[in-house]
């Protein structure tokens, strides 16, 4: 395991290297003598190899190609060899530290890819990836992370700030992006109009017959745009144990921005498309967006909502769909949602947890499952970004038994029992 060792058991069994912010990529690429960039580091790993990063932050000035005009697209950061089924190629924090990179000072003027990822088989984990932005007006937008690869995992990432989206997949299928956070994206040079284009999210045009991409356990909020967005893609697209709140807004306000749906499940810009796939979205809590929570988005086919929580959206779920003649139709195979005025109620007695929505991520503080649940926003803490892992969704009597089919006379039945009692009082204290 040369040239150096790792400090985490699950590493892979191939070489460890290490970069750092102080780096040298003329030195070995040892934790005594880290590299300075992953562009160094990935002409070196091969399939099993793992590239620690450590913490601090790593700035770009320019992309690493020159923009041919205008309207072209350049990287700063191009993962584009890949790993193996069972060795992937990792570029991970190190362990108790956080590499922070930061975009926002590139002068290129076209469009920006903060981190292009065409390679497959790549795993990121623990980055935060920031400040991607426009440079002129010619372009819809920016984008803080670009994944064309497969099988490629995501995870506990950070994207924030950029003038686009913040991890956007374009073709690849297979993908996991999980745990990881959205934020605070808005495009004000788009040339669709400001905040047409920033989603948390995204998940398009992938082929028909690749494996889904998937969302597990992800945070989108203050987005100019939607929290999450499926629109024209051709393979299924499943997003479980996930929030999305004040999406639609300029960013740290109310000012009404983009379209602002929490989770946009599908749609091809309103036509019938034949070829259409069905998405998935369960187990995920959406409100105070400026549209709708929950909105299939004039999508061909029934996507399957299972076991969703909407509060204070407009309105918390539109299943609105089109069929072959165009005409407006309903979609969805709803089960179990969750309204105000069912079991997603404010609060639900002293015994129940708050949850805050920007708690830093460590166990035991998960992602919660809609029912029996008080949703407390706040200012997130310093450390809000350190990660864990999403809580699976409840089966049977572990569930909020105040719903029809439900046994009742448990515990927990008599502890949500003033779910009922308190409809009109549901609160999210800001």
């Amino acid at each position: 395991m040369a040239p150096g060792s790792t400090p985490a058991s699950d590493a892979a069994a191939g070489n460890i290297y290490y970069v750092a912010p102080n780096g040298n990529d003329g030195a070995a690429g040892t934790q005594a003598a880290p590299w300075a960039s992953i562009a160094r580091a990935q002409a070196v790993t091969k399939a099993g190899d793992t590239v620690y990063l450590r913490g601090g932050t790593y700035a770009y000035t320019r992309a690493n190609s020159a923009c041919s005009s205008q309207t072209a697209r350049v990287d700063a950061i191009t993962l584009n060899k890949s790993g193996s089924s069972g060795n992937p190629i990792r570029y991970w924090a190190h362990p108790g530290e956080k590499p922070v990179f930061d975009f926002s000072r590139m002068t290129d003027n076209c469009r920006i890819k903060g981190f292009n990822v065409t390679g497959s088989w790549i795993h990121l984990k623990g980055l935060e990836v920031t400040g991607v932005p426009q440079n002129n007006n010619r372009n819809a937008e920016s984008w803080g992370i670009w994944v064309s690869g497969s099988n490629n995992v995501f995870e506990q990432i950070d994207t924030h700030h950029h003038m686009g989206t913040g991890l956007f997949i374009s073709g690849g299928g297979g993908n996991l992006v999980l745990d990881s956070d959205a934020h605070d994206n808005y495009d004000p040079r788009s040339s669709d109009g400001p905040g047409e284009n920033a989603d948390g999210f995204g998940s398009h045009y992938t082929p028909a017959g690749r494996a889904a991409n998937v969302f597990r356990g992800c945070r989108a909020w203050w987005n100019a745009d939607d929290g999450f967005d499926l629109i024209s893609t051709y393979s299924p697209v499943v997003i479980e144990n996930s929030w999305a709140w004040r999406n639609g807004y300029v960013p740290g306000t109310t000012t009404p921005s983009g379209n602002g749906a929490g989770f946009k499940a599908g749609g091809y810009g309103g036509d019938y498309d034949a070829s259409a796939v069905k998405h998935t979205v369960r187990s995920s809590v959406a409100f105070l967006n400026k549209a709708a929570g929950f909105y299939a988005n004039h999508h061909p086919v029934a996507n399957d909502f299972f076991n969703n929580t909407g509060y204070g959206n407009h309105p918390n779920f539109n299943m609105l769909g089109i069929d072959s003649r165009g005409a407006a139709v309903g979609r969805g195979q709803p089960a179990q949602q969750h309204r105000p005025h069912r079991n997603a109620d404010g609060e639900h007695g002293r015994h129940e947890r708050r949850v805050q929505l920007l708690e830093p991520r460590h166990p035991p503080v998960e992602l919660p499952v809609p029912g029996c649940v008080h949703i407390r926003l706040g200012r997130a803490p310093p450390d809000r970004r350190e990660p864990a892992r999403a809580a699976p969704p409840p089966s049977g009597d572990e569930q909020c038994p105040d719903r029809p089919g439900h046994r009742r006379g448990t515990a927990l039945q008599r502890k949500c029992a003033g779910s009922r009692r308190l409809r009109e009082r549901w609160k999210v204290t800001p």
